[in-house]
Order: structure tokens, then sequence, then C-alpha cells
């Protein structure tokens, strides 16, 4: 069974004092991370809801940023099902965010 979490790794500090926010993937008692891109403070981070808590100044546009990746994410692991494995759920992701390159003719 696989779960999908979203949580502020405070073990990693940046040198501007923020911590990573980044999507935890447990599956077998074996646990994956695929970071989100987005780094808050520690004080903008709701741990109940998992989510950037509204006194930060963006809240609104980060909710929603993560939101839909936690969405890809989920709809990526639905495709794998039985056969799920980190590399292809990295794989299947990585698919979605290259663009396709187009060759054309003169």
């Amino acid at each position: 069974m696989v779960q999908l979490n979203l949580v502020l790794d405070t073990r990693r500090i940046k040198s501007d004092g923020t911590y990573p926010v980044i999507y935890r993937i447990s599956n077998f008692k074996k646990i994956y991370t695929i970071p989100s891109g987005i780094s808050i403070s520690k004080i903008h981070w709701d741990d109940k809801k998992r989510q950037v808590s509204h006194d930060c100044p963006n809240a609104s546009r980060l909710n929603l940023k993560l939101t839909k990746r936690h969405v890809e994410i989920q709809s990526a692991i639905l495709q794998l099902e039985d056969d799920f494995t980190i590399e292809g759920l990295k794989e299947l992701l990585d698919k979605k965010h290259k663009p396709i390159s187009q060759t054309t003719f003169k």
C-alpha cells in the first residue's frame, strides 16, 4: 500500500533559514522523497493541515502549487497500481514535465 504525505523537511535547513517542502512516499516500510521546489520558514507551516499557513504572504499560491503537484503524483501512483516502483513513478512524472521536442523540415 502506497501512502503519500506532504511534509516540511526540518532535517535540512537552507542558508536563508527556510526548510524544503517534500512529498514523502511510503511503500512497504521504504520511504522515498520527491522535492516540491518550495522552501518556507518553520513558522509559516501548518503541520496539522499539512499546508502553508495563511499568515504567509503567498500562501494561497503556494498551496495551489503544492496541491496540483500532489494530484499529479497521486494519479501517477494510481496508473501504476500493483506494479508500483519508485523508478516507475519517477519515470512517469518526468514524462509529464519534459517538453515534447518537435522536428521540423525545411
